[in-house]
């Protein structure tokens, strides 16, 4: 294992820990945002090659945010999913596809091989021994972006030194500046109506200070406190003082006791005085928001870009950042160099569960003619290869009914009927065959059907999970890749071709259109930001053709075949406007727009023509 003893004891602790963690994650309220994903009992729906950004918290957040951005300009086809660990970093992220909680560190390992992730880069001080060696295992490059010794790492190299050099071995140092420097401002909800000196991330004994030294000032602007923690914010402070919340009153010293707003208050700075600083420990917090602002920065003497004020110094170093007035806004430029540097690694599928037999028997029937010329589109998959768009290119192409039981009320059918295909429903297939009476039939999701003979047998194959995590109950798949004999034809739908004598058909689906209130629209037609939802096999498929053309701002995916409601409805407007698979569409009783897929073969036509023969159209 990699890691050795050292990593073995960590998980052990963890996994002698996990009864009061279980305890822990349903009592405290913190540890229950994102419960089922720290568990990893909720996957975030993105598909293999995503890239992962984890902050912590807020702090590492807003240069998180930077670094997405720059990500969406360098590689456009990548999904990206934000992390973070504190219930505050996940109710302020923003700027990402999906946004998810880490999971406890002793399931990383699981959480890394379902997800195959291309990449993941950790913010500033983020270095969490399961999650970096079980990347590293799979072959997944880990980064660390403006990488800083922080407390908590100090204590992890005093505490286990062999893990702490082992888990800095395993990543790969990004140090090009602060990319919170590269972050847009967001809007600000309150106008202060004047300007004001801000204390950001005030630590315990900072309010104080800058208390005792805004009294010197004469004429003084206002104050605005914006404690690290707010909840832990001594308010004793401010006793006989004017002041009120933002937005509450016009005292001349304001409280911001909100999370993830602080950024957006530094357009209404005259000065800055960031917390932190008077702790050696501490060493201060990052000054890069305010810089970004052109906002003239005071500290502590262990604080780091500003006027450094030494104990009782404070009051002269705010007039001396007072006469220095708007400065430059500063920019760093590492967010883009960050997502230029990055490398991506392999895509492995494992089996989830290996230690469970497989347990799928194909039945054995005999098989009945009929007078039409049979085509059966099956896959090995219980779901989600790509299957239903081969098959209404093949009912095109040659001009057949398909033929198929309806699953779960039969959408993928109506979506069929409505691009003007002819199609039978009937849970018996046989049956349907014979109602159809056409001269070419398209069966779909048949390759476990014995019962009716085909002419023509196909199996669909998704190159990104061929083995779907292995044979049920170990994974997704019906049958192993050794039912591929049986096959006449291989049809892959994404992803790399896998090993088989097989003919092999490789096409991939490429967006054409908008459909919206029963028009086709151009690929223009819409301009983000949406907010996208899909209730299919593999959703994050669906993310994945959507990112290149419109600005996500939220996914939300929902089970596949899933029968929408009103209340889904009014969970999903959220004023933007909202994009979803022409499957979902017609399940979806509210406005949205249909990304339109069409299907092209890459490869292989020759083995559908020599197979199907004067059947296939051009």
């Amino acid at each position: 294992m990699a890691g050795g003893p050292a990593l073995s004891l960590y998980l052990a602790i963890w996994w002698f820990l996990t009864p009061l963690l279980v305890v822990a994650s349903l009592v405290h309220p913190r540890l229950r945002v994102g419960l089922m994903q720290r568990w990893t009992l909720r996957l975030p729906p993105v598909e293999p090659g995503a890239i992962v950004v984890h902050a912590a918290s807020v702090g590492e957040g807003r240069a998180a945010e930077a670094i997405l951005e720059a990500l969406r300009r360098e590689h456009p086809e990548r999904v990206l999913l934000r992390t973070a660990s504190s219930d505050t970093g996940l109710a302020t992220a923003r700027g990402q596809h999906l946004v998810a909680a880490m999971p406890f560190d002793h399931l990383a390992q699981r959480w890394v091989d379902r997800l195959r992730p291309a990449a993941l880069v950790l913010v500033e001080a983020e270095l969490w021994p399961g999650l970096v060696l079980a990347c590293e295992r799979r072959g997944v490059p880990v980064y660390c972006a403006n990488p800083r010794v922080s407390v908590g790492l100090r204590r992890f190299e005093r505490w286990a030194p062999t893990l702490y050099r082992r888990c800095r071995a395993a990543v790969t140092e990004l140090d090009f500046g602060d990319p919170k420097l590269d972050a847009p401002a967001p809007p600000c909800r309150v106008d202060l109506g004047e300007a004001v000196i801000i204390g950001a991330s005030l630590r315990k004994g900072d309010a104080g200070r800058l208390l005792a030294a805004w009294d010197e000032l004469d004429p003084a602007p206002r104050l605005l406190l914006a404690p690290r923690h707010p909840e832990r914010f001594d308010a004793s402070v401010l006793a006989g003082r004017p002041w009120c919340r933002v937005g509450e009153g016009d005292e001349p010293i304001l409280l911001l006791d909100t999370v993830g707003e602080l950024a957006s208050f530094y357009s209404q700075a005259v000065v800055a005085f960031i917390g932190g600083g008077y702790d050696p420990e501490l060493g201060g917090h990052s000054a890069a928001e305010a810089r970004a602002s052109g906002v003239p920065v005071v500290h502590g003497p262990h604080g780091r870009g500003g006027i450094a004020a030494a104990e009782g110094e404070l009051a002269s170093a705010l007039r001396a950042a007072l006469k220095l007035g708007p400065q430059p806004p500063v920019r760093s430029g590492a967010a883009g160099r960050i997502a230029r540097s990055l490398r991506f690694g392999s895509l492995a599928e494992r089996v989830h569960r290996p230690w469970l037999p497989p347990l799928w028997v194909v039945p054995r029937r005999s098989a009945q003619r009929t007078q039409a010329f049979v085509v059966s589109v099956g896959n090995l998959d219980s779901g989600g290869t790509g299957k239903t768009p081969v098959v209404r290119w093949l009912a095109e192409h040659l001009e057949a009914t398909v033929v198929t039981r309806g699953y779960r009320g039969g959408d993928e059918a109506r979506m069929l009927r409505e691009q003007g295909l002819c199609v039978v429903v009937d849970p018996d297939r046989v049956r349907a065959v014979q109602r159809a009476g056409a001269e070419t039939i398209i069966l779909d999701d048949a390759f476990q059907h014995r019962r009716i003979h085909r002419d023509v047998d196909i199996v669909c194959l998704d190159g990104l999970h061929p083995r779907a995590g292995g044979v049920i109950p170990r994974g997704g798949a019906r049958e192993g890749l050794a039912a591929l004999e049986r096959a006449d034809l291989v049809w892959v739908t994404r992803g790399p071709v896998p090993d088989t004598d097989r003919p092999v058909v490789v096409s991939r689906l490429v967006p054409t259109a908008w459909r919206h209130r029963g028009r086709t629209l151009p690929l223009d037609a819409l301009e983000g930001p949406v907010h996208a939802f899909a209730g299919i096999a593999r959703p994050g498929r669906f993310l994945e053709s959507l990112a290149p053309l419109v600005r996500v701002e939220d996914f939300r995916s929902f089970p596949d075949h899933h029968a929408y409601t009103a209340s889904d409805v009014a969970g999903l407007s959220r004023g933007l406007a909202l994009v979803s698979t022409e499957k979902d569409l017609v399940r979806f009783p509210g406005d949205a727009w249909a990304l339109v897929m069409d299907l092209r073969i890459e490869r292989g036509l020759e083995h559908l023509q020599a197979l199907l023969g004067h059947r296939l159209t051009a």
